[in-house]
């Protein structure tokens, strides 16, 4: 009884210890991660590029037409393919014929303002040349009159200066005294010269200056250049102005007295004239009488801020009026370019600035004349002084008789001396008319305009009429497709596009854009496959055109694929699709085999096995590689890290690391 009794128990005792090791062992079960394992596979690794785009077509071609033309009906709808020479739309003709009587008569009245304009231009050049001729006339004519005068003025005081020297001769005049006179008279005579020329060399400086002053001006209105611009060009430092070119005066050769110039003034481009000669040649003596007289000559000459004012008066009304006419006539004038003309106070500015330039040398000529006058004046007393008391010490009678003839003398030089000044004056004077009479007129181009205009309306009018020959009806130029209407019946056309089609005889192409990472793997001539977006066409090996990147944004790509005609049409949705397959590597494995540490190295994880007290186990254990391409699905390693024998865990229910057991579910 004993016995059983025992039997029984120890029994039990097995069986609840087989029962918690059953249960124990489950336990453990359930705390070890399951994994999935894959050996190393021999494979090439896949690329694969999708992407999705649109037919469009290779070139667009504008349907244009001429404005303002009325729409009365229109054939064609957006989306609608034509054919070459189908019907497109068609325009009113009666206001079509309307339109070519209005550009008829308007090219009429063009014709003639062409034919005014060559008119007035050959009318202007032959009062230049008249001006012209009647200057060098008058240049001819004063310096011919100026030299008699100073001819007998000379004469005149040789006259005088001989009947007193005769006189005193006669009546025994002490030697020494005679020469003491002829000394004070030599310097009286020189201090008299230096006058004279330091009078015309005030007068020079002064035209100098006008001229200056009027050669910024036209500088200014004829070419729209600034205040300062101008008065650059016209004016130039004290040091740097130098004076090199004759007067271009056209003369005979016997009336060109004055041979050698003081100076030029450019005008314009090539126009240049002289100022006043530096001498007046009058048998062996050379006095130098330069003068330059700034009043203008009321029959040659023009006043400087009056003419300014009138020529922009003037060129403002003639470009306005050209302006009018060009936009009357429907000309293109969008592109003609009209310097803004000086107002009266930029013109004061420009001016004021030329004179303040020559400021310094005007104050110098100036106190070099007023210290001449002096010089010539203390001279003068001098040799008056001495012939009073030489008069006082001789005969009352004789003195008397000497005294007028010293007087005499006296006159006869001052007349001499005003005679020098006016001969100068009249040769400056009638010279600056030539000067001005020669200046080039403003560039004049409204006959060329105009010719241009009615060009212009010409093409326009063998464009009406051959739209009037057409009988009003637009029709397509090409095979294609109607891609926008810019027109509406029963309104006018403006100057812009009124249809836009593609051009079908151009072909048409498949584009669409793929990322930077994709254009790794498709480039030019590579064969790809269309596919409609809803599956019903498909087109295989078409060679890819162009893979360009977009100008603005560098992660994107553009790739063109021509498209065979009568395949997909224009706006259509396709797919792309492309693969590129690497070279066959030993060591492939799928991608979710592969993990980053945290020092960013790449491994793997083998599932291994050994033996515990539980019996055979397995666990993981973690293998550094080198992954050396992959795609979304599998990567290849390098070759000598893992053998294809060993199994990869490539898929785990739990997180798995280093060492962790595991168990191939």
């Amino acid at each position: 009884m004993k016995n059983g009794k025992l039997v029984r128990v120890t029994a039990m005792f097995f069986a609840l210890m087989l029962c918690f090791t059953i249960l124990s062992r489950a336990a453990d079960q359930m705390s070890v991660a399951v994994v999935q394992t894959e050996r190393p596979q021999n494979r090439m690794i896949e690329h694969a590029v999708k992407a999705s785009g649109k037919i469009v077509q290779n070139q667009e071609l504008a349907v244009t037409t001429l404005p303002d033309q009325r729409v009365t009906a229109i054939y064609v709808r957006e989306g609608q393919r034509v054919a070459k020479g189908d019907l497109l739309f068609e325009i009113d003709l009666t206001l079509l014929e309307e339109k070519i009587l209005d550009q008829q008569q308007e090219m009429e009245k063009q014709e003639l303002q062409v034919k005014d304009a060559k008119s007035q231009k050959e009318v202007s050049a032959q009062q230049k040349a008249n001006s012209q001729a009647q200057a060098a006339e008058q240049y001819s004519l004063s310096t011919r009159q100026a030299g008699v005068q100073l001819s007998r003025a000379k004469e005149q005081l040789a006259q005088a200066q001989q009947e007193l020297k005769k006189f005193r001769e006669s009546n025994g005049i002490n030697t020494e005294d005679s020469k003491v006179e002829d000394t004070l008279l030599q310097a009286l005579e020189e201090k008299t010269d230096a006058y004279v020329a330091a009078q015309g060399e005030l007068r020079t400086l002064e035209w100098e200056i006008e001229n200056a002053v009027y050669t910024a001006k036209q500088a200014a209105m004829t070419g729209g250049t600034s205040a300062a611009t101008a008065v650059n060009g016209a004016t130039l430092t004290a040091e740097g102005r130098t004076h090199t070119k004759e007067a271009d005066i056209d003369l005979p050769e016997e009336d060109q007295t004055f041979t050698e110039a003081p100076g030029t003034v450019l005008i314009g481009e090539d126009q240049a004239f002289t100022e006043a000669p530096d001498t007046v040649l009058t048998g062996e003596d050379q006095i130098f009488v330069e003068s330059m007289e700034p009043e203008i000559v009321p029959e040659n000459d023009i006043d400087l801020n009056t003419n300014i004012e009138g020529i922009t008066d003037q060129s403002t009304a003639d470009q306005n009026t050209t302006n009018l006419d060009l936009t009357n006539q429907g000309a293109d004038v969008e592109n003609l370019e009209t310097p803004q003309a000086p107002t009266l106070e930029e013109l004061a500015q420009i001016e004021q600035a030329v004179r303040a330039d020559y400021s310094l040398e005007l104050d110098a000529a100036q106190k070099k004349l007023s210290d001449a006058q002096a010089e010539k004046d203390a001279a003068e007393a001098a040799l008056v002084q001495y012939q009073q008391e030489q008069l006082m010490a001789s005969n009352s009678e004789d003195a008397k008789t000497e005294q007028q003839l010293a007087e005499n003398v006296k006159a006869a030089r001052q007349a001499y001396e005003d005679a020098a000044i006016a001969a100068n004056e009249a040769a400056v004077t009638s010279g600056r008319a030539v000067a001005i009479a020669n200046i080039a007129d403003p560039s004049n181009s409204s006959d060329r305009m105009s010719e241009i205009t009615y060009e212009q309306m010409e093409l326009t009018l063998e464009k009406l009429e051959g739209l009037k020959k057409a009988k009003g009806r637009i029709c397509a130029e090409a095979d294609g497709l109607i891609t926008k209407i810019n027109i509406m019946t029963g309104e006018k056309t403006t100057d812009t596009t009124a249809l836009l089609m593609a051009d079908l005889s151009k072909g048409y192409r498949f584009t669409a854009d793929i990322t930077k990472e994709q254009q790794k793997y498709i480039g030019t001539g590579d064969l790809v496959k269309l596919t409609s977006g809803d599956g019903k066409q498909r087109l295989e090996d078409l060679p890819v055109e162009s893979v360009e990147a977009d100008e603005n944004d560098e992660s994107i790509y553009h790739v063109t694929v021509q498209v065979p005609e009568d395949t997909f049409e224009i706006g259509m949705n396709v797919n792309l699709d492309f693969s590129r397959k690497s070279a066959a590597y030993a060591v492939t494995v799928p991608l979710s085999a592969l993990h980053l540490d945290e020092k960013q190295q790449t491994y793997v994880l083998l599932a291994e096995e050994y033996e515990s007290i539980m019996g055979t186990e397995q666990r993981a254990r973690k293998m550094s590689v080198t992954a050396l391409e992959q795609n979304e699905s599998y990567v290849a390693l390098a070759e000598g890290a893992i053998g294809t024998d060993q199994a990869i865990i490539v898929q785990s229910d739990k997180a798995v690391d280093n060492g962790s057991r595991v168990r191939v579910g």
